[in-house]
């Protein structure tokens, strides 16, 4: 089971920057702040530090680093070049932290930028999920990225959107508009803008993968701290 509250365990794990549309300076570095370690896939470590908080690990093939790696090893940032192109930075990131043990992470900089970034992200989202614990944050929202089951706390109302990556079999609890082992598909039905209409709200995936999205649930989850 996988929770977005406080209890979560999340913040035990890894803080990954990408290199997409990263939240303000002050947001950034209380989030920072939570996590047991942040690691940023190449130029967002450069875009991290001119914020304010400087990523324990930056790796990728550092065309975005430029001359900016002397100054990022000064500072105490671990920089790992990793120039292969069989695979982009978020994959090189995910990659590292499984090599080194690493079981929890949560992505900041999903979206932002070119369209086809944020659309490969989510396809590496999928790739990674059976591998990895995984989740997204914007400014919005959080996003689950889910296989087996999640629950997370809900009010009536709070919009909860269930999109298959690109394929799931899924079951629901707590919403307006019930999933009973129904398939979702990209290209034939997905399932944005549910409802919540319970305190807790439940996704089984029987099969595949799919990622929900909690709206409001990133303000939510700052007043909690």
């Amino acid at each position: 089971m996988s929770s977005i509250d406080r209890q979560s365990g999340w913040e035990r794990g890894t803080l990954l920057l990408l290199n997409g549309q990263l939240p303000p300076a002050t947001r950034l570095q209380s989030l920072s702040a939570r996590f047991r370690q942040v690691v940023a896939a190449d130029g967002a470590g450069v875009v991290a530090v001119n914020n304010g908080v400087i990523p324990d690990v930056l790796i990728g093939d550092l065309d975005s680093v430029g001359t900016q790696r002397a100054n990022l090893e000064q500072l105490g940032v671990t920089v790992i070049e990793r120039p292969s192109q069989e695979e982009n930075d978020f994959e090189k990131a995910l990659n590292w932290l499984i090599d080194h043990g690493e079981t929890s992470v949560t992505v900041v900089g999903v979206g932002g930028g070119m369209i086809d970034h944020t659309v490969n992200n989510f396809s590496i989202l999928a790739k990674f999920a059976h591998r990895l614990q995984l989740r997204f944050l914007d400014e919005e929202s959080i996003g689950i990225v889910v296989v087996g089951d999640t629950q997370f706390p809900a009010v009536p109302g709070l919009r909860v959107s269930i999109l298959p990556l690109p394929a799931a079999t899924i079951t629901t609890t707590g919403l307006a508009w019930e999933l009973t082992n129904q398939q979702l598909a990209i290209g034939q039905r997905e399932g944005a803008s549910n409802m919540a209409i319970a305190d807790v709200v439940c996704v089984r995936v029987h099969d595949g993968v799919a990622v929900v999205v909690v709206a409001g649930a990133a303000e939510s989850a700052r007043q909690a701290q």
